[in-house]
């Protein structure tokens, strides 16, 4: 692991301080680009918490070049936060005068409710959980308030498309913003679909003011793991909301927490999130906890490939944007042998945006879908061995 990365670990440790100074000032030493060290951190969403960490309890060991190119940075950030979470302010009050029920997840409510504030947290999109039955009133409600959707007919075809697909981005031009309406916020990625009926809205963030309802501390740490097993844990943020969950709410469920993934069939995901967390930010686990990740084997496998997505190549490639769905880690990471069969014929059949977008059906044609999928992606795999020399 470079030393990028171990400064970078190290600052977001839960109670790093004062004791800690001798070997952050050692890895200060070790890093010549502090620019593409800013980038990095900016990439695995942590810059403005770094930023933090050093003003509190490290600021005479950081070149300012760190401060300079850091806080650019930061304030672009910060101000994209604060766009985005008024667009989202609007979306809600909008959806509350039509009687739809929503849920936000992630983006700005996320950064409250764990950091406290909504501009150290780097995301670049909107997220709402909205039920099955309400996405045509939703969609035509965000296409009137300007946001345009990524398939151009949708609007004809939605009651076909709310059955085989799981959300739909939008963009608004006028401000940049990005949305996306979900009706699973698992995205066909589990067994069980994460509906809004699904999921425990018990959680209250106070966002800008405003009571909002999110995920319970239960849900929302079993939803992190899923969330960062679907990305192979490419983001280094992902895992650390994980552990602040963690340290923030010691009182958290632990039999609930085991239920819910056992009830959502994401068993190993949770365990391997759990082990990921304590390994590298350090948090405590309980011993029961602890007990059901040392008996499973796969753990360490996993871990193996997490680190070789984190940390291997050069500082330009970290946080690449990466197709993972097919890798062998989304099968090992399955709970059983039945589920990761399942997952390879969702994969293999269940049409995707990608098939909405290149073959334009009217409603009543959209079951050719399933069958246009393994067409184009023997025609991708095809060209692939044909462009490698294969």
């Amino acid at each position: 692991m470079s030393a990028e990365f171990k400064l970078i670990l190290l600052l977001l440790r839960p109670g790093v301080g004062s004791a800690d100074r001798p070997d952050v000032v050692s890895l200060v030493s070790q890093i010549d680009d502090w620019p593409e060290f800013c980038m990095l951190c900016q990439r695995h969403g942590l810059l403005a918490l770094a930023l933090k960490v050093v003003r509190l309890c490290f600021a005479d060991d950081f070149p300012a070049e760190f401060n300079r190119s850091g806080q650019q940075l930061a304030f672009r950030n910060a101000t994209s936060n604060l766009s985005l979470t008024r667009a989202l302010l609007e979306l809600l009050e909008l959806f509350s005068q039509h009687s739809i029920a929503v849920l936000p997840f992630k983006g700005p409510l996320l950064g409250q409710q764990l950091y406290g504030d909504i501009g150290l947290r780097h995301f670049g999109d909107l997220d709402i959980l909205i039920a099955r039955g309400d996405v045509k009133q939703a969609v035509v409600l965000v296409a009137e308030s300007g946001f345009v959707p990524e398939i151009d007919n949708v609007l004809s075809t939605i009651d076909q498309f709310s059955l085989q697909e799981d959300d739909l981005s939008f963009y608004r031009e006028n401000d940049g913003c990005v949305l996306e309406l979900h009706w699973d916020c698992a995205g066909c990625y589990l067994a069980t679909p994460l509906t809004l009926s699904a999921v425990d809205v018990s959680g209250f963030v106070s966002l800008a003011g405003r009571g909002v309802q999110s995920l319970s501390d239960e849900d929302l740490l079993v939803y992190l793991c899923v969330h960062g097993a679907k990305h192979v844990w490419e983001r280094l943020e992902w895992l650390y909301s994980v552990a602040v969950l963690l340290d923030k709410y010691p009182e958290m469920d632990w039999d609930l927490v085991w239920i819910k993934a056992c009830d959502w069939q994401c068993q190993r995901m949770l365990l391997l999130g759990l082990h990921l967390a304590h390994e590298f930010f350090g948090v405590d686990l309980p011993r029961k906890m602890q007990a059901l990740i040392n008996r499973d084997q796969r753990i360490v496998v996993l871990e193996q490939q997490v680190r070789d997505v984190l940390f291997l190549g050069t500082p330009k490639t970290f946080g690449v944007k990466k197709d993972f769905r097919f890798s062998s880690f989304h099968l090992r990471v399955r709970d059983s042998t039945f589920d990761t069969l399942r997952y390879g014929l969702r994969l293999l059949f269940r049409p995707t945006i990608k098939e909405w977008q290149a073959w334009p059906l009217p409603g009543p044609l959209s079951f050719l879908y399933y069958g246009f999928r393994p067409l184009r992606l023997a025609f991708l795999w095809l060209r692939g061995k044909v462009q490698g020399g294969g």
